[in-house]
């Protein structure tokens, strides 16, 4: 098993630069995985966790997301996937796995 380093990040160090940043540090050992989900689960959830950000600050995270997305810079290192259930949460560890060949 080799050890490396794995990032999880929700939105402070998850911008453009940072993201630059780590793509020529690590070129070779990069990936950002970008979650999707359906616009009425990520609603479900903000009710659930009991958020309190207005709809300008959830629209600026789509924003920022979009333009990371739309990066020519990270274009090779990004991937999406879906993430409405445990189903997907169980490929999103799998792809983390099998991406840094990590083993049970």
């Amino acid at each position: 098993l080799e050890t490396g380093n794995v990032i999880f990040e929700g939105d402070r160090l998850f911008n453009g630069k940072m993201l630059d940043r780590l793509s020529e540090l690590f070129p070779n050992d990069f990936k950002v995985l970008i979650l999707t989900v359906k616009d009425s689960t990520l609603d479900q959830r903000h009710i659930d966790r009991k958020d309190d950000q207005d709809d300008k600050f959830k629209n600026s995270r789509k924003t920022k997301i979009s333009n990371i997305m739309g990066s020519l810079t990270l274009m090779d290192y990004i991937e999406t996937m879906v993430n409405e259930n445990l189903d997907d949460q169980s490929k999103i560890i799998e792809n983390i796995k099998t991406f840094y060949n990590w083993s049970e």
